[in-house]
């Protein structure tokens, strides 16, 4: 059977009903609108200066523990990160790969609120699976 449309059963992210371009206006384009594979993709362009985002991801990049695990005789052909709020001890799973919970360091949860912020999220995640492609 087909998927049902957005208009039949809308889609809700963090309590923004999407695709975000949509609901939220403001300098958000929509760049992938897929209603039969219910697959939607907005970006909003200079949300941030290039100074901060340089920044942001400078941190990622030295001051997230990321790692590549092996599935069978292949390592995954990216890093990742599964980063949690609190005290969970939750671990994350995937496709014969896991990853223990590291915490939401303060300088993650800044990023995370001005990008909620952005969003027009307002309740913040309390978990991030961050994944880190190197070309």
């Amino acid at each position: 059977a087909p998927e049902p449309t957005l208009s039949e059963a809308p889609l809700k992210s963090a309590g923004v009903v999407g695709p975000i371009a949509d609901s939220q206006g403001r300098g958000w384009e929509l760049a992938l609108n897929d209603d039969l594979r219910r697959s939607f993709m907005s970006y909003r362009r200079d949300a941030f200066s290039p100074t901060r985002l340089r920044q942001w991801f400078n941190a990622l990049m030295h001051d997230v523990r990321w790692t590549r695990p092996r599935v069978g005789a292949k390592r995954l052909p990216r890093s990742a990160a599964w980063l949690t709020e609190g005290n969970c001890e939750c671990v994350y799973r995937y496709s014969g790969t896991q990853w223990p919970p590291s915490p939401m360091e303060p300088w993650f949860l800044d990023i995370t609120d001005a990008v909620c912020r952005v969003c027009g999220i307002e309740s913040r995640p309390n978990s991030c699976n961050a994944n880190l492609y190197e070309d």
